[in-house]
């Protein structure tokens, strides 16, 4: 049953999931489906309680702003919706466990939430803009963390020295980087990732007057 009746008679919706976090995990495809049913029991029962937009399950990742236990719950915080019934409440913690077990054992989904996070911090953006992810590549693999980074794309405010560690961690285990190819996030090694590397380069020199600005 809906505790929180929606009054505008709209027809059911298929729940928006987006499946590409799913594809750095292991067993993706498993807890991807997990997801999705979860995200699918959940949305018609918090149809209507929520006045400021509709439910929002895109993000699996409980540490990200966008994650909907938590945004659900700043709106009880703020009085803007009922709490979730309790059930649903505990399903949704224990896909907060969940995905963090999932990541201890999928390093590529690890990586992919470590540069989020930075770019959360920085710009409020879920992953880096103007085609820099090689930038970050090189400083994390050139491994001193007190040299300046090219082009002031980064800030270092924004990057811990345990990020920074565990990032050299990653691409040395992995032999790789995770970048934007203009369509989806991919995850690159050897040649593919050098030639990643030059069309970056090579965007961001015909993309000029878009570098971000301090203060």
């Amino acid at each position: 049953m809906n505790p929180y009746p929606s009054e505008s008679g709209e027809p059911d919706r298929p729940v928006a999931v987006l499946p590409e976090k799913f594809d750095f995990m292991e067993d993706g495809v498993e807890q991807l489906a997990f997801y999705r049913r979860l995200a699918e029991d959940t949305e018609p029962q918090v149809r209507g309680g929520y006045p400021i937009h509709q439910p929002d399950f895109r993000e699996p990742s409980p540490e990200s702003a966008g994650f909907f236990l938590q945004r659900w719950n700043d709106g009880v915080r703020l009085g803007r919706c009922k709490p979730l019934p309790p059930e649903l409440e505990r399903r949704w913690r224990e896909w907060a466990d969940r995905y963090f077990e999932v990541r201890r054992r999928s390093p590529k989904l690890e990586m992919r939430d470590l540069i989020q996070d930075i770019t959360e911090r920085q710009e409020g953006l879920s992953w880096p803009f103007h085609a820099t992810e090689d930038i970050l590549e090189e400083w994390v693999v050139a491994g001193d963390f007190e040299a300046p980074i090219e082009g002031e794309f980064y800030f270092a405010e924004y990057v811990t020295r345990p990020t920074f560690d565990r990032l050299r961690e990653l691409r040395l285990l992995t032999d790789g980087w995770i970048y934007d190819d203009g369509w989806k996030l991919r995850f690159a090694q050897g040649p593919e990732w050098a030639r990643a590397k030059a069309d970056m380069r090579e965007r961001r020199e015909t993309q000029m007057g878009l570098r971000p600005r301090r203060g």
